[in-house]
This record gives C-alpha cells, structure tokens and sequence, in this order.
C-alpha cells in the first residue's frame, strides 16, 4: 500500500518569499536573548523625532549586565520608568505614573511604547511629554540623550486612530520609524513633562536604566508532503527560511534527521542563512517496515535549534 509524508508539527515563523539557494548537491535567537517581536513601523502623525540633545535632571542607576554570554547581535532595548517620582510640581494630570519603551533595529529603526499619567489630562491641564534614550554620563550622575533619540508629544490630543492614540490618562505611542534605533546600544531613559516644547520648566521627571536584548535567527522548515515510491528512496523537498523579522544571520547551519520505520539519505551542511532568505535542499525518505514511521528535521546555528516532526502514514490509492 502507498505511503505518505505529513508534517505533525511545524514552526510558527513568519514565511519570507526569499532568493532560494541549493541546500544539497547531491541527490541526497551581556544580555537576554529574544526571538522576533518586532513590530513594522507605521506612521506617526502626532510624534516629533527631537534633533535636540537633552540630559536627565537627575541620576539614573545602570542595571548590571547580564552574565549569560551569547555572541548574537543586539536586536534592541526597552525601559519601564515608574513613578511616582517625588518631585512632581504639576497637577495629576501633568505627572508621570509609567512609561514603557521599546526599541528596534529591524526595519530601518523602530521605537513603540505607552504612557501613562497620574490622571486624564483636558483643555485645563496641558503639558508637553518627552521620551528620551541615551546612555549614563561619564561622572554617572545623568542620562544623556543624544539629538534624534528623544521624542515629543501633547498630552491633550483626542485622537484614538493615528499615533499617538489618547485613551484618558494613556497614551500609547504605535511602532514607528525612528532611525537612530537601527545602532543604537542606550543604557538609560527617561521621560517628562512641561510647560512647552523647550522642556526648560519640568512638571515630571522619571529616568532608569533600560536594558538591552540579543536576537536569534527565525528559522522555519517548510516540508511538502507527496506519496513515497513503493521501492527506493523518494526525493523530499525541504526549504528552510530565516524571517525578515529578525537582524540575526544564522551561520554554518547544519541539518540533522532522526527517524524511525523509515531510512533517510540527507546531507547536513546548509550553510549560513541571512534574514530575509532561504535554503532549498531535500532529504531522500525510503520506508523500511509496516506502520507508522517518523522523521525528525532539526537546524542548528550555533545556540539555536529549530525542529519539525513529520509522519510517515499508510494511504489508499
């Protein structure tokens, strides 16, 4: 009786259409580490990008650097700055409760966050709020953002569609494009609010560390099912694909099967896998006993290991 090749389980990746390249000759993700959240950037109607330098009023401590060593490269960074903060001098309204932060590479740059007031601000209450990442002064005692990593909003606006969206005392900031992430390695932010759009007459100030992230491939292993030949070794393609979600290039990956009630021919050097693109090779699958039988596809790079587990089923016709 036929034979078929399913795949039971497979990874949740994001599918690139990539340049696809030969996978076989023959015919045989002082930091955590994250895989690929990456939002894509939109626009940011109501969010002024600063090309001002601007410095915290205050000292920021620097979180320690993580013991775990891992050569994958920073993919990014987030800080959660928490009130209040005890010199508050304006209304509910004008004082910071938290602020939330997270940057990207990917994409050119990306920046997304939320913003939380004390209470919600109206006509009565206004400030201007600001978000800015830098890295600790030499003398430790602030934050330093450079022109270009700090942000500017209203905190009055009534839009709940573009960006930033108003809901009450939240403001949530959408990802958008902000092209000093794309390098960026800060250690610090910090958040105001005040007067006007000079920030020289503070209502708020809150400044932390922010830590940063390291990121893995995204790999995917795409397996088409088709029936096996009754004798020999059946061809199966195999694509394995890194998202374009990610910064991190997947180098010297190496294919490894395991199986069971089958035998399999396969060679198991891919190659490095840029974001982005793809492998095409094939494993030869030949069915050696009666039942059910089961292949295993395991990738690797480095501290990375990826796997789909496939079946080998009786069929009819």
């Amino acid at each position: 009786m036929p034979r078929s090749l399913r795949a039971l389980t497979t990874s949740t990746a994001l599918v690139v259409t990539a340049a696809l390249l030969p996978l076989s000759a023959g015919p045989a993700s002082a930091a955590r580490t994250d895989p690929s959240p990456e939002p894509a950037p939109r626009a940011a109607t109501g969010i002024t990008i600063r090309d001002t330098a601007v410095a915290s009023p205050v000292f920021v401590p620097v979180a320690p650097t993580s013991s775990r060593a891992t050569t994958w490269p920073i993919g990014g960074g987030s800080t959660n700055l928490v009130g209040p903060s005890g010199t508050a001098t304006g209304a509910p309204a004008q004082q910071l409760s938290r602020v939330q932060m997270r940057h990207y590479r990917v994409y050119g740059g990306v920046l997304a966050g939320v913003v939380d007031l004390v209470a919600a601000p109206d006509a009565s209450t206004p400030s201007w709020v600001l978000v800015a990442f830098g890295n600790v002064s030499a003398d430790g005692t602030m934050c330093e953002s450079p022109a270009g990593s700090n942000i500017a909003f209203t905190s009055t606006d009534t839009d709940t569609v573009n960006n930033p969206v108003y809901d009450g005392a939240r403001i949530q900031i959408k990802p958008f494009q902000f092209p000093t992430a794309r390098t960026a390695t800060w250690n610090c932010a910090f958040a105001d609010t005040a007067t006007d759009s000079t920030f020289a007459t503070p209502y708020d100030s809150l400044a932390g560390p922010a830590s940063l992230f390291r990121q893995k491939p995204d790999l995917k292993i795409v397996v088409k099912g088709r029936k096996l030949k009754r004798y020999g070794f059946t061809r199966i393609p195999v694509v394995i694909k890194n998202s374009s979600d990610t910064i991190a290039t997947a180098p010297r990956v190496r294919l490894k099967v395991r199986t069971r009630g089958v035998a399999v021919r396969y060679n198991p050097r891919v190659g490095t896998i840029r974001p982005g693109t793809a492998k095409r090779g094939s494993i030869r699958i030949k069915d050696t006993r009666p039942g059910k039988g089961f292949v295993t596809l395991i990738v690797t790079s480095k501290d990375y290991r990826r796997k789909v587990r496939l079946v080998v089923r009786e069929v009819r016709g």
